[in-house]
């Protein structure tokens, strides 16, 4: 899974592709049917999803957003609303990241973690399928 092109900014809602850097910043385009074009300042916090991770409770201190999204995918169960109650959220992470730190991972956090994996399930696709595919077909 490949999330080295894929951002969140800060005050936006949604998930944008990195289309080229500026001088001043970097052009971005929404990820959805508008795939709307526009540039964001180097003052803007813009957070590339491949360096995002969960608290966890395992040598590293956090488990890479690309591992939560496959064990989303591969979860056989269904994956709560993002306006489901916490108690609902914090148990869907619970099957899916058992050792997730718990007093440093909020509803709010789990809730955007729902709502991007629902938009790259929907518009990016192809994101999942490469996980599906062998690496190394020599035979």
């Amino acid at each position: 899974m490949n999330l080295t092109n894929i951002a969140a900014v800060a005050g936006k809602p949604g998930l944008y592709r990195v289309i080229k850097p500026t001088r001043t910043g970097v052009i971005l385009e929404s990820i959805d049917e508008k795939r709307t074009r526009f540039a964001v300042g180097m003052n803007s916090r813009v957070s590339v999803l491949k360096e995002v991770a969960i608290y966890a409770y395992n040598a590293e201190g956090s488990v890479p957003l690309t591992d939560v999204f496959r064990s989303m995918h591969q979860w056989q169960g269904e994956i709560p609303s993002p306006n489901a109650p916490a108690q609902e959220l914090t148990a869907f992470l619970a099957e899916i990241l058992p050792d997730f730190d718990r007093e440093k991972v909020y509803a709010s956090d789990i809730k955007k973690l729902i709502t991007w994996f629902n938009i790259l399930s929907k518009y990016e696709p192809d994101l999942f399928l490469a996980e599906e595919a062998p690496k190394n077909i020599d035979e």
